[in-house]
């Protein structure tokens, strides 16, 4: 019974073109890459950010020492830098770097 279920999904999943999955995949891939250097960019020139010490489990306010009106600035470099806005209730989920770029990739795309 589970032999003939596997070989059933193994039979479908041959018909799916997964190099139309890969392109997407490559695609969106290029697109973090794209804004996370833009974003580093920004923070190197907002905070003087050493580039070589972002992650993308950085800590916006702890790990780069700023405080809540570095923040604001910070938030208004990315809202020019991308020409988006970024809303009040969006800037309280900004809380490391890999936040701040999922949300500019939502709003460019």
């Amino acid at each position: 019974m589970k032999t003939t279920k596997i070989l059933l999904v193994l039979a479908l999943l041959a018909l799916i073109p997964l190099t139309s999955f890969a392109k997407d995949i490559d695609k969106a891939t290029e697109n973090h890459g794209r804004i996370l250097k833009k974003f580093i960019y920004v923070l190197q020139s907002q905070w003087g950010t050493d580039p070589a010490k972002v992650s993308g489990k950085s800590l916006l306010l702890k790990d780069f020492g700023a405080d809540s009106l570095d923040f604001i600035e910070l938030i208004m470099a990315l809202e020019e830098e991308f020409d988006i806005d970024i809303y009040d209730a969006e800037r309280d989920g900004l809380t490391t770097v890999n936040s701040a770029v999922k949300l500019i990739i939502y709003k460019t795309e």
